[in-house]
């Protein structure tokens, strides 16, 4: 039987959202879940912080895209938008830097939604463990806030 143990630290959910599931993502490649598995946010605010402690292993110039390592080798991405890059607004605000270490709580990006708006962009943020990582969304659809804990269990 294998014995199941739960983070030291909680993933917290980085943004204000609503929690919703990777078949809802107006995109095939996180659809079809290329990457990985993972749950996807549809931001209700702008500011996106660090789930957990972690290292940035990955900051794409435009900060649409955010590769994490976090405690127990986890890797994610964070990927904020979807074709986020046609947009020449600069709709993303970076506030760290590739191979910083960051602290659960700390300001990654801060994401301008009215130019996602006017850009026709979905302001929907993919979260995708890159490696088989045992997870549990607990609460689906609802709106979240930044900080709550106990929506996304993971194990190691």
């Amino acid at each position: 039987m294998i014995e199941l143990t739960h983070m030291n630290q909680k993933f917290i959910i980085p943004a204000h959202s609503r929690v919703i599931d990777l078949d809802q993502v107006p995109d095939a490649m996180f659809k079809q879940r290329l990457m990985g598995d993972g749950f996807a946010l549809e931001l209700i605010d702008g500011e996106i912080v660090a789930p957990m402690d972690g290292v940035i292993t990955a900051l794409f110039p435009t900060g649409h895209a955010i590769g994490m390592l976090l405690e127990g080798n986890i890797e994610i991405l964070i990927h904020i938008g979807i074709d986020t890059i046609k947009l020449k607004n600069k709709p993303i605000d970076i506030f760290v830097n590739a191979n910083e270490k960051v602290k659960q709580g700390q300001l990654l990006v801060r994401v301008d939604l009215n130019k996602f708006k006017e850009g026709n962009i979905p302001p929907i943020v993919p979260i995708i463990f890159t490696r088989s990582t045992l997870f549990v969304v607990k609460r689906g659809v609802n709106e979240v806030q930044l900080g709550e804990e106990d929506i996304i269990e993971i194990f190691d």
